[in-house]
């Protein structure tokens, strides 16, 4: 920041490395359908016995499923094709830039 006083004109520039996030890399967002639960969602995958998956909230109706390797995660979707549908109106695998809107 420059100036004196009051600061009319100020530029703040932050580096940052991007570190602690490879987990995205083999994750996917589904948006659940209205009416459907979350814990309802993470028991149906234990049901049918899909395993190596982390859950988590993504917000609103979105969940973030993350497989334990990028592998994992194209046969795990793989395998859902014939039922998620039920559970969710999209699935998309995360990317770099991926934007969902709420």
């Amino acid at each position: 920041m420059n100036g004196r006083g009051l600061v009319a004109n100020s530029c703040l520039t932050i580096n940052v490395v991007e570190e602690g996030n490879e987990w995205l890399y083999t994750s996917a967002i589904v948006r659940l359908k209205p009416m459907r639960d979350a814990e309802e969602f993470k028991q149906e995958l234990k049901s049918r016995g899909i395993g190596g998956i982390q859950v988590r909230n993504g917000g609103g109706r979105d969940m973030v499923m993350t497989f334990d390797s990028v592998k994992g995660m194209q046969e795990s979707l793989k395998s859902m094709e014939g039922w998620i549908h039920v559970w969710s109106v999209s699935i998309k695998k995360w990317k770099e830039g991926l934007a969902i809107e709420q």
